[in-house]
């Protein structure tokens, strides 16, 4: 009989719900062609990924993969590829007793620069810490509420994010908050009363004050407006 650690359930259950809740989603993947200029980093990058080592319990399983051809990747950054691996972990035979985290729903994106063929990895979980120095190196401005909805696009298109929908907002001539989401978190329950705060999540973007080009990138997290109410 197959013996996982509670965590290890626990890690799968919570994933996934973390996938379905962030909008997990990547569209339509084209085939990496024969010829692709990038094949063998891909073949590469699938290897890496799905060779995890005889010693090692876990195993990831690549569900998907492929080049991402949109409209707005091709406008904001003409001189990169992107390709797309989407993979969860299993446990291997022989390993029925180990105790290990297994995690659904994991991916992420392999930038490649014409040219140089440098390579950037954007988790699609996470900060998203190399998705601002994308921008950066890709020069990409900044400028309007229609240069706002191109940079958030592709975010959503690179990471596998269905959030789209989510308000966009320019704080300054150089601030912007985009992705703008919230929700409200228990932090305590004493003597049958709930404390709430307002979560706050945002992509602080700052731009150069004269070229508009994106100067940073950061993930922010605000919590405010704390109260109570009874527990239910």
């Amino acid at each position: 009989m197959k013996r996982v650690q509670t965590s290890s359930l626990l890690a799968i259950v919570v994933i996934s719900a973390l996938c379905a809740g962030s909008g997990f989603e990547c569209g339509s993947l084209l085939p990496v062609a024969g010829n692709d200029p990038n094949r063998k980093l891909i073949d590469a990058e699938t290897a890496t990924i799905t060779d995890t080592g005889g010693s090692n319990p876990v195993g990831n399983k690549l569900e998907a993969s492929g080049k991402i051809d949109e409209t707005t990747l091709r406008t904001l950054f003409p001189n990169w590829d992107f390709y797309a691996f989407l993979y969860s972990n299993y446990l291997k035979k022989g390993f029925e007793e180990a105790a290990v985290h297994l995690a659904a729903g994991l991916g992420h994106t392999l930038a490649v620069e014409r040219g140089t063929g440098a390579t950037l990895r954007l988790d699609h979980f996470g900060n998203h810490e190399a998705f601002g120095e994308l921008l950066k190196r890709a020069r990409v401005t900044l400028r309007n509420a229609d240069d706002a909805r191109r940079v958030w696009d592709a975010f959503c298109e690179l990471h596998c994010k269905s959030w789209r929908g989510y308000p966009l907002q320019r704080i300054s001539e150089s601030v912007w908050r985009l992705g703008l989401y919230s929700y409200d978190q228990t932090v305590s329950e004493t003597g049958g009363v709930r404390t709430i705060v307002k979560r706050t999540h945002y992509y602080k973007v700052v731009t150069d004050a004269k070229s508009g080009a994106v100067a940073s990138w950061e993930s922010v997290v605000e919590t405010s407006d704390q109260r109570t109410e009874p527990a239910r």
